[in-house]
């Protein structure tokens, strides 16, 4: 995460959402959304999409504004966001009071059961509600609800309609370009307040061919081996000279954030069960798709930094601990490493891949080369020198030399790591200096081993005899 991005959530902590914010400079000024009508299932017939936003207005109309959940309800929610009343009944004879029967059912707001009889819908009758009105314009009427964790158009899925809503541009922007998939309403409440595009997990547990096909498209994924991962968008629906839109990157949030809570969501299962199927059987990779889930410690510390801590303590915690607790939603098989030809080959391997990959067992793979190749140049050896000397004071200096190796330069490895983490998470000019015992237990071993590597003038001469 950059800099600029741990700004804009201490911003969004400290003020009131306002309409806008998200996706329009102070002139109104707004970048387009990605164009996401490819994903549109249409049924025979479309209706008036006009008469549709006019009465998911009336609907937003009739609602009051939703409180955030226990730790965060003391944090302004974003004001896409509204509850319905507590009687469906008075809305239902509201809507029935104001337009046709016939536009409410293609709408659905209102369905009719198998004996004919019309009842506002489910996903709107709840106690406690929660909706979501997407726009295409800061001034426009809502073009879709989302409501008990579904689309109430159902024509859209909800990864592609929130890409058609005026605020997500904007958003993507300041956040790696990366959309986040909640899996409850109140989930994606906190997202959207706290600054991150995110839609709902509806849709994403089984996919149709077709569906396969428009899902890898939407978000520039290689449909086979010999695709290219599409980062700026297809070459052939804009002029060459157009600036083409980026592809979207997913994380899924596989644990409860609006409680604080580590517990994986249900839903989540069978989604990581799909996607790890179409990465076996159709060899579909998913490059840039993640799962972000928790421990009951990180969670906690998240909490205490929200409810006790400043903007600043709760920003770092969260930004860590989607950087540190993200990974590849399908477990890929790793190609294995080559064998470095050199110590310095390997802490190059090590590096590029610690920097580029969040797949443990390829980090693994290349921490051992690393460890591998540090013991077959440097420590063996020392430990062949120190077995031919017969200085016993000697022998006992290199074979301490050997052992202190073993801890620096491991430690050198992991500290220009967690720096790189560190400024990836931070930018280069918020990047905090290496912790200070860190440092100069660093420094201690370095000392000793120059110490260690100095060969007194007596040895050279019994060497030479």
């Amino acid at each position: 995460m950059t800099a600029a991005a741990h700004k804009t959530i201490i911003i969004l902590l400290l003020l009131p959402r306002q309409d806008g914010v998200d996706g329009s400079d102070r002139h109104g000024h707004r970048d387009t959304p990605i164009d996401a009508t490819l994903m549109i299932r249409r049924p025979a017939k479309i209706g008036n999409v006009m008469d549709d936003s006019e009465i998911y207005a009336f609907i937003e109309s009739h609602g009051t504004p939703y409180t955030l959940p226990g730790p965060w309800r003391h944090v302004n929610c974003h004001t896409g966001f509204f509850r319905l009343p507590e009687d469906p009944s008075s809305l239902f004879a509201a809507l029935r009071a104001t337009f046709s029967d016939e536009l409410l059912i293609e709408s659905r707001a209102i369905v009719s059961s198998g004996n004919g009889e019309l009842a506002l819908n489910p996903q709107l009758a709840g106690p406690n509600s929660i909706v979501f009105a997407l726009r295409d314009a800061a001034d426009g009427k809502p073009f879709d609800l989302w409501a008990d964790g579904v689309s109430i158009r159902r024509r859209i899925w909800p990864v592609a309609a929130v890409l058609r809503d005026y605020r997500t541009a904007a958003l993507l922007a300041q956040s790696d370009n990366r959309l986040y998939i909640a899996f409850s309403m109140a989930d994606l409440a906190v997202m959207w307040t706290l600054g991150f595009p995110a839609a709902l997990s509806t849709g994403l547990e089984s996919f149709t061919k077709r569906a396969i096909n428009n899902f890898c498209e939407l978000f520039g994924i290689p449909r086979h081996s010999t695709d290219t991962p599409q980062d700026h968008g297809t070459q052939s629906s804009q002029p060459a000279n157009e600036k083409q839109p980026s592809r979207p990157k997913l994380t899924l949030v596989g644990w409860s954030l609006a409680n604080l809570d580590p517990v994986q969501p249900p839903q989540l299962r069978p989604i990581q069960e799909h996607f790890q199927q179409m990465y076996k059987h159709l060899g579909i990779l998913f490059t840039g798709v993640n799962i972000w889930r928790v421990t009951g410690e990180n969670a906690e510390h998240i909490k205490f930094c929200l409810c006790c801590g400043d903007s600043q303590d709760f920003s770092q915690a969260f930004f860590s601990s989607i950087t540190d607790h993200s990974q590849a939603l399908v477990a890929l098989t790793p190609a294995a490493i080559a064998r470095p030809q050199s110590y310095a080959e390997a802490v190059q391997t090590w590096e590029t891949i610690n920097k580029q990959t969040f797949n443990v067992q390829k980090r693994n793979q290349a921490w051992d080369k690393l460890m591998d190749a540090l013991d077959h140049e440097l420590i063996a050896p020392l430990m062949r020198l120190a077995a031919e000397s017969t200085d016993l004071i000697r022998t006992a200096r290199i074979l301490a030399l050997a052992d202190i190796s073993r801890l620096l330069h491991p430690q050198g490895a992991l500290l220009a790591a967690k720096r790189d983490q560190s400024i990836r998470q931070n930018g280069t000019h918020e990047t905090p200096p290496i912790p200070k015992e860190e440092y100069q237990l660093f420094l201690t071993l370095s000392d000793r081993v120059r110490a260690l590597s100095v060969e007194r003038p007596s040895w050279r001469r019994k060497n030479k005899k």
